[in-house]
């Protein structure tokens, strides 16, 4: 090992972002009932359980939307803590939902078999352009990779 001293400053920034790298699906409790999951299961659990909590961070606007509250101070300051905790959700979210979209295209020919590198149980997706699993990871990729930063660049 090398006896290298870094910064106390940069040192507790990677620790701190350390704990922020985690996988939701990977934590024990989950990842028991996900074991015996498909590539394909698995990765609409991924995509859709990001865009069902931003649903349920919309409730409060939209409850306000709906009543037509739309010109009040109050209105206007829940639509900015909206927009402020969607954005930062979105941030959070967005390496491991790419990174979990794109492997649906990573495949490799082992043994005669092109297999799905994530999973080596599944055929490579990109085999069969109409298989769900290629459908999804195609749809996903378009919302998740390039979507959240095309919303940022919109947004922002």
């Amino acid at each position: 090992t090398y006896s290298v001293k870094f910064p106390e400053v940069l040192s507790r920034m990677w620790e701190f972002g350390a704990v922020l790298s985690f996988d939701l699906f990977d934590i024990p409790g989950p990842s028991c009932i996900t074991a015996d999951w498909g590539y394909l299961k698995l990765l609409m659990a991924y995509t859709l359980t990001p865009a069902f909590i931003s649903f349920l961070l919309w409730i409060p606007t939209g409850i306000l939307w709906c009543a037509r509250k739309t010109k009040t101070q109050r209105f206007k300051n829940v639509a900015d803590a909206f927009w402020f905790i969607f954005l930062f959700w979105l941030f959070l979210i967005y390496p491991l939902l790419s990174t979990k979209t794109i492997q649906g295209f990573h495949c490799r020919t082992i043994a005669g078999s092109n297999l799905l590198v994530v999973d080596l149980k599944e055929e490579c997706p990109m085999e069969d352009f109409t298989s769900a699993t290629f459908l999804w990871a195609l749809v996903t990729t378009i919302i998740y990779p390039f979507g959240i930063p095309l919303l940022f660049y919109v947004v922002l």
